[in-house]
């Protein structure tokens, strides 16, 4: 059961930054299309 609770705890935590990530990448990826 731990592992399984540390597991969802590191999948939320990468699923955050993937998002702040991708909205990054989006920004810049407008810039180069503008």
């Amino acid at each position: 059961m731990i592992i399984v609770e540390m597991s969802n705890i590191l999948l939320v935590n990468n699923g955050v930054y993937l998002s702040i990530f991708n909205l990054r990448y989006q920004k810049e990826w407008k810039l180069w299309t503008s």
